[in-house]
């Protein structure tokens, strides 16, 4: 049995896949897309362009076919949130839509669930471009400290205080954004997670599974 402790441990504080430099990850998120389809998954279409592969631990979307991808997105399922493992896109459209910022959006609208990622290991430049942009289209963006989760959680009131929380200092590996829908009912759940946690960080409670 879980307890709410052990589910916000499995979902803010799990370790993720670390990609420094992350590069050009769209020929391994295509192939482990087409893998899937050929081993008989059926995708669930969730418009004319837009599709999705939810297993039980692991989420896919993706822009284009079932035959073709052109921007992809795989996650990893935890009790609260969404984190992401990897972001690929055709560079035959670099520069070209769907943009990285469509993606997010819709998966919010599908999920309703958080999207956790990184600040150094898995952001990166143009990554934390479209994290800004999504905050100026209304979502919001968050942060905290994995050693202090509860204590350190700050939702950005303006985009410039993104800028001290992502760079290339080994420090930075200890920060990681959240990306919320933009309804207060959303971000107000996210908060108490982590006001509960900051409860037990102050009282000297267990905060281990």
């Amino acid at each position: 049995m879980t307890t709410s402790r052990t589910d916000f441990n499995q979902s803010w504080l799990t370790e993720m896949p670390k990609r420094n430099n992350i590069g050009d990850m769209y020929p391994i998120i295509s192939q482990n897309v087409k893998e899937l389809l050929s081993s008989g998954i059926h995708p669930k279409k969730l418009s004319k362009d837009l599709f999705k592969i939810e297993l039980e631990s692991t989420i896919y979307y993706w822009y284009g076919t079932e035959t073709h991808i052109v921007l992809a997105i795989e996650f990893s399922k935890k009790p609260q949130n969404l984190l992401v493992n990897v972001v690929g896109k055709d560079p035959n459209y670099s520069g070209h839509p769907p943009y990285a910022s469509n993606l997010y959006n819709a998966v919010l609208k599908d999920t309703h669930y958080p999207v956790c990622i990184i600040s150094d290991d898995q952001l990166s430049d143009e990554g934390f471009a479209i994290w800004k942009r999504l905050f100026n289209q209304g979502h919001y963006v968050s942060v905290y400290d994995i050693h202090s989760p509860g204590q350190s959680r700050v939702t950005f009131k303006n985009a410039d205080e993104m800028n001290q929380y992502f760079g290339n200092e080994v420090s930075f590996k200890n920060y990681r954004f959240v990306l919320s829908e933009s309804l207060p009912a959303k971000l107000g759940e996210m908060i108490a997670f982590f006001n509960t946690r900051r409860m037990r960080e102050l009282s000297g409670l267990d905060t281990e599974d």
